[in-house]
């Protein structure tokens, strides 16, 4: 495990960087699906982009295990296929991308570890060739919604990205990472039954996913697929073909448009001088307080802004979001 990535000389271009591109996309279902829970909340971390400067250890144990898998995956491409879409592979080790990265916890790196090494052999068989490791996908709102409301934001872009896009016997395949912690799984540690009818049975991530990822790969992507995996011992791993609810997904390029509606509405309110709204009904949500949470309990605006300028990793944001 310890030697994948890196090592022998390479052809990467020197904008390449070293890091992949872990994380949300430009405009993806994630910064889209916030516009519509709290208006205050999205321009702080989207229009403003006000970020924790501590990670939570879940969100950090998670990242570690994608890291782990990026670079597992990345090792089983060929090999010129993967200098054009994965240099970081050969500018960085996985040793050394995790020591970065995991600088704060050694705990949850020995855990990623781990987790990889026996990921490796429950599927070290599988008949699959990786494409696509955390690329993004895109289209424009005349692409997928032509003839839609607001002729204006035909030109505006929606992007996705995903975790995996591998290709086996029968086409191309998203995969998505799940990793789940004690409070998600039985006694033992083990994963739970998967629900067919839970939290995956109806779900926008999975939705935009598709509808982009088709829009550049075309039909032959099949579908979506969620791998499950905890992040203790004993290491337990599952994963599940989605079942996309038809009229949602033909529904879905035009929940776009209106989401990219509600964002420019609420720029040009920001631009404006006006506050952002805030919804206080998502303060409190299934992974525990928004990142906000404590800015917003503030008295005052000095409050407000004295908490922003301790617990976030940017200047004080020139706002008056406290009456």
């Amino acid at each position: 495990m310890t030697g994948l990535g890196a090592g022998g000389s390479t052809s990467v271009t020197p904008e390449a960087g070293h890091e992949s591109p872990t994380g949300a996309s430009r405009r993806g279902p994630h910064r889209l699906a916030a516009i519509d829970v709290c208006e205050r909340m999205w321009a702080l971390r989207y229009h403003y982009n006000y970020r924790k400067t501590v990670e939570k250890p879940w969100t950090m144990g998670g990242t570690l295990i994608h890291t782990c898998y990026e670079y597992y995956y990345a090792s089983l491409m060929p090999d010129e296929w993967r200098r054009k879409h994965c240099p970081w592979f050969y500018q960085r080790t996985l040793e050394e991308r995790l020591k970065i990265q995991g600088r704060d916890w050694p705990d949850l790196v020995d855990m990623a570890k781990e987790n990889l090494s026996e990921y490796m052999n429950v599927y070290r068989d599988e008949p699959v060739t990786p494409l696509y490791i955390e690329r993004e996908f895109s289209a424009r709102l005349g692409e997928i919604d032509p003839g839609g409301p607001w002729p204006e934001l035909d030109d505006e872009e929606v992007t996705c990205r995903t975790d995996l896009v591998f290709e086996n016997e029968s086409g191309l395949w998203i995969m998505d990472y799940k990793s789940l912690g004690r409070s998600k799984c039985r006694r033992d540690g083990t994963l739970m039954r998967w629900k067919e009818d839970g939290e995956y049975a109806l779900n926008w991530q999975v939705l935009v996913n598709l509808w982009l990822v088709r829009h550049e790969l075309g039909p032959k992507v099949r579908g979506f697929i969620v791998q499950r995996t905890t992040r203790h011992k004993p290491y337990d791993f599952d994963r599940h073909v989605l079942t996309v609810p038809v009229k949602a997904y033909k529904e879905t390029p035009r929940q776009l448009r209106y989401r990219v509606h509600h964002e420019r509405e609420v720029v040009r309110k920001l631009e404006a001088g006006e506050r952002p709204k805030a919804s206080f009904h998502a303060c409190y949500g299934r992974y525990g307080p928004c990142d906000y949470w404590d800015a917003c309990k503030a008295p005052d605006d000095a409050s407000f802004q004295a908490i922003i300028a301790s617990d976030f990793d940017r200047p004080t944001p020139k706002l008056n979001v406290v009456k």
